[in-house]
């Protein structure tokens, strides 16, 4: 008796893996060690990417996110800088802008992405830096 009752539950786990495997495979998810949210998402050829007039998206500096404040919401930054080059982050995903000094702007919006609660410098080298916001 005990050994059939081992042999169902082997049974039961193997059928569970193999489930589970199937699902993870037609998710598209092929990675045996699950999602790797650490790595950025890039958005900057968006279709719908509406990217203000009076800023050369290409060539974004420091001086360019001055206008900043606590507070703002994504639309509002949108309309002055465009949508943002990439996402960054682990598990709860900053938007960034590139800068023509190959460092980058992440803003951090909370986790309602409802108004701006801070913003960093990232240089090349890997520094960080937050960006004084206006209040």
């Amino acid at each position: 008796m005990m050994n059939r009752i081992k042999g169902v539950c082997i049974i039961v786990i193997l059928f569970g893996s193999i489930f589970n495997i199937s699902c993870s495979a037609k998710n598209g998810n092929t990675n045996n060690q699950g999602f790797n949210y650490s790595e950025t998402k890039d958005i900057s050829q968006n279709e719908d990417s509406t990217i203000s007039k009076e800023i050369n998206k290409s060539s974004l500096n420091i001086d360019d996110f001055k206008f900043l404040r606590l507070g703002m919401t994504i639309s509002e930054v949108e309309k002055v800088v465009g949508k943002p080059d990439f996402q960054t982050g682990s598990g709860f995903l900053k938007d960034a802008y590139k800068l023509d000094d190959e460092s980058y702007i992440e803003l951090n919006y909370g986790p309602g992405l409802d108004a701006l609660r801070s913003a960093n410098i990232k240089y090349k080298d890997g520094t960080k830096e937050p960006l004084e916001l206006q209040k």
